[in-house]
C-alpha cells in the first residue's frame, strides 16, 4: 500500500488506527519527524489510504457566525492560552478528549478532564490507535463525546469514524504548526532541570509566551519566546513538521463543528470561536446557558481573517531552516537550533539589556558610513557611473514568476490569476518607500497590518515565499520628479485594509493607497483608475475571490473603477530604478 507523501503527512495516526491487522506503526525519520510505516503483515485491503485525510479530505464548512469570547472567571482562565473557551467546552461533557502531557512530557491525545487540557502544547501530539478506538466505542454506546484538537486530527478522526455521529462534537484549533516531540525532549534535556512537573508556553498571567518549567508550584525556569531557542524556532517557522508549511487546513473553511483560537486584534487574551455547523451553534448556545461567566461578542468573520496565519495561509518556512536541517543529523535539536539562532538571540538580549545603547552605536556607525560615502565619488572619477539610490516616494513592486505555484486560497493567487500576464512576472503588491536617517521604511496596505509604516525588514519578511526565498522586488519612480507622496500616504496610516476593493470607503488596498497619495497640484490623482477585473483567464472568478466576497457578504466588484499592481507597474508615468532593496536590509 502507498500512503500519502511524507512531506504532506501530519502523523494524525488514522491509518494506524483503521488497520485491521495493526501493522502500521509510527517511526521518526532522520530529522526526528514521525511517519507511518507499513509492516510485512499488510493485507493490501486499502483501508489506510481510504482513511487518510490527505488523500481523502473530509468536508469543511465556512463558519456561519464568528465570536470573540472569554471566561470572566480569571482564576479558571489563568492557565488557559487565551479566553478559556476550550476549558468550558471540555467541562460540559462527561467524555472529553484533548491533548495533555504524560509523565515524560510527551503530548498525547487522551480522555481526561478540562484541567489537563489547559494551555497550548507547542509540540506534535500523539493520537494512538487505542484512543481512536476508545472514541468509536463510546459513540457506539450512545455516549456524548467532545474532541478538541488540531484540524488534521479532527479530519483524521472524522475519516476514521466513516460517518457523522450525532454524539460527537469536534472543535478544531487554529494551529501555527507542530514540532516533533523529539525536539522538546532534547530541549528539556539540554536545560537540565530536575523534578519538572509541568511545561507551559501560554497563560493569562506573566508567563504568557514564555517557556516555563515548574516543579510543583515553583517556577524553576522561565524564558521569553524571543530569546528561548525552542520557542523562537517554533514561532519563526524553523522547526515545524514539513507538512505544516503547506497545511491544507489554513483556510477559512474548517473541519470541526467549532473552531477555537486567539482572536488577534482584540484587546487582552480573547478567544475566537467560529461556529461552523448547526451542531456547533447548538453547543455554543448550551455553553452560554451553562456558564454565566462566559462572555461572547459577535463579529464579522472578516475581523478574524484580517490576521492571515492559520486561516488564510500556513506558517511560512524560515530561511534558516535549510541550515538547521543540515546540522540536525550531527548535533541534534538543541545544539543545532542554538547555532542557527545564536546571533538573533544575542541581538534580542542585547536590545533588552541596553535599550538605548544600540541607538548610540547605530548613530556612530552611520556617521562613519557617511564619511566613507563622501569618499566614494572620487573612486568613480575614471568614467564609472554611481549606482542609483533609493529615494523617499519610490514604489516597490512585488513580483512572482509566472511559473511559481501559489496557494489557491491566498490573495496573491487571486491577484495573479486576475491581472497576471502569461510568461511575465505577476505583480501582486505595491508599497511606498521612505528613507529617513539612513533607514528604509515601508508604507503600504496589507490584509495583515492595514495601512501601516514599518521597517524594510518587516516588509521583506512578510513577502518571503513559502520556500524561504524572496520574490522579485522592482523599484519604480515618477519620471517628472519627486512629489509629496510620503506625507500624503502617512495621512492614511491606521486605516483598515480595503477587502471590499471599493473607492472612497475610508479603507485602502495597496495600489489604492498609492493612487490616493500620488496627487497633482490640485489634489487630484495622477495615476488613472480603470475598470477592475477579478476573473481568471478562463473567464471564471478564482477560488480566493469567491471565498472572500462570500464571507464579506458582498458582490465581487467586477468592472468597478480601481487599480492593481500589474497595470500600475506598466504606467508610462513611472520609470524603473536600479536598486536592490534586499541589500538594504538591516
Amino acid at each position: 500500500m502507498k500512503l500519502c507523501p511524507p512531506d504532506k503527512c501530519s502523523a494524525c495516526g488514522a491509518c494506524a488506527a483503521i488497520c485491521p491487522v495493526q501493522c502500521i506503526t509510527m517511526h521518526p525519520d532522520a530529522f526526528g519527524v514521525t511517519h507511518p510505516v507499513i509492516g510485512e503483515a499488510c493485507l493490501n485491503c486499502g483501508k489506510c489510504t481510504a482513511t487518510c485525510p490527505v488523500l481523502n479530505p473530509p468536508q469543511s464548512h465556512m463558519p456561519s457566525r464568528c465570536y470573540a469570547a472569554w471566561n470572566d472567571d480569571s482564576a479558571q482562565r489563568r492557565l488557559s492560552s487565551s479566553g478559556g473557551i476550550a476549558t468550558l467546552l471540555a467541562k460540559a461533557y462527561d467524555h472529553s478528549f484533548g491533548t495533555a502531557w504524560d509523565r515524560a512530557f510527551n503530548a498525547v491525545v487522551k480522555e481526561g478532564d478540562a484541567e489537563e487540557f489547559k494551555g497550548s502544547k507547542y509540540v506534535h501530539g500523539t493520537f494512538s490507535p487505542e484512543t481512536y478506538r476508545s472514541i468509536r466505542s463510546l459513540l457506539a454506546d450512545g455516549r456524548q463525546v467532545v474532541f478538541i484538537g488540531t484540524p488534521c486530527q479532527v479530519a483524521g478522526l472524522r475519516n476514521f469514524l466513516g460517518k457523522e455521529s450525532e454524539g460527537l462534537v469536534t472543535a478544531d484549533l487554529l494551529c501555527h504548526g507542530t514540532c516533533p516531540q523529539e525536539y522538546l525532549h532534547d530541549e528539556l534535556g539540554h536545560l537540565g532541570r530536575k523534578d519538572v512537573t509541568d511545561v507551559r508556553f501560554r497563560s493569562n498571567d506573566s508567563g504568557n509566551f514564555r517557556l516555563s518549567l515548574f516543579s510543583g508550584r515553583s517556577c524553576i525556569y522561565s524564558e521569553p519566546a524571543s530569546t528561548q531557542p525552542y520557542f523562537k524556532a517554533y514561532l519563526e517557522g524553523l522547526s515545524l513538521r514539513e507538512n505544516c508549511y503547506s497545511c491544507p487546513y489554513a483556510r477559512p473553511e474548517r473541519p470541526g463543528d467549532l473552531t477555537l483560537g486567539d482572536f488577534i486584534g482584540m484587546p487582552g487574551q480573547v478567544s475566537f470561536v467560529g461556529v461552523n455547523t448547526p451542531k456547533g451553534e447548538k453547543v455554543l448556545s448550551g455553553l452560554m446557558e451553562a456558564f454565566p461567566s462566559l462572555n461572547t461578542e459577535e463579529h464579522p468573520y472578516s475581523d478574524r481573517l484580517a490576521y492571515k496565519p492559520s486561516l488564510l495561509q500556513p506558517t511560512g518556512k524560515s530561511p534558516l531552516r535549510a541550515r538547521f536541517l543540515s546540522l540536525y543529523p550531527r548535533y541534534g535539536f538543541s545544539k543545532s537550533v542554538r547555532k542557527v539562532l545564536r546571533h538573533s538571540i544575542m541581538k534580542e538580549k542585547y536590545m533588552k539589556t541596553f535599550p538605548g545603547l544600540h541607538k548610540i552605536l547605530h548613530t556612530l556607525k552611520t556617521n562613519i558610513l557617511r564619511i566613507f560615502l563622501l569618499m566614494i565619488p572620487g573612486l568613480f572619477s575614471l568614467g564609472c557611473s554611481s549606482p542609483e539610490q533609493l529615494r523617499s516616494g519610490d514604489l516597490v513592486f512585488v513580483g512572482i514568476p509566472a511559473d511559481y505555484s501559489l496557494d489557491s486560497t491566498s490573495m496573491s493567487s487571486g491577484i495573479a490569476a486576475a491581472t497576471g500576464k502569461e510568461g511575465q512576472l505577476n505583480y501582486i503588491h505595491t508599497a511606498i518607500a521612505e528613507v529617513e536617517g539612513g533607514q528604509v521604511w515601508i508604507i503600504d496596505a496589507t490584509l495583515a497590518h492595514g495601512v501601516d509604516r514599518h521597517p524594510l525588514d518587516t516588509f521583506l519578511t512578510d513577502f518571503t515565499l513559502k520556500d524561504g526565498s524572496y520574490p522579485v522586488f522592482e523599484v519604480m519612480r515618477l519620471k517628472d520628479g519627486p512629489r509629496d507622496l510620503v506625507e500624503n500616504a502617512k495621512r492614511h496610516i491606521g486605516e483598515q485594509y480595503d477587502s471590499h476593493f471599493l473607492p472612497d470607503n475610508g479603507a485602502s488596498y495597496c495600489t489604492e493607497l498609492v493612487r490616493d497619495s500620488y496627487l497633482d497640484k490640485e489634489g487630484k490623482p495622477i495615476l488613472p483608475a480603470n475598470p477592475m477585473n477579478f476573473k481568471g483567464p478562463d473567464g471564471e472568478f478564482p477560488v480566493y475571490w469567491v471565498q472572500l466576497f462570500g464571507i464579506l457578504g458582498s458582490p465581487i466588484p467586477q468592472d468597478i473603477p480601481g487599480t492593481n499592481p500589474q497595470d500600475m507597474h506598466a504606467s508610462p508615468l513611472l520609470k524603473k530604478v536600479d536598486v536592490d532593496i534586499t541589500s538594504l536590509k538591516r
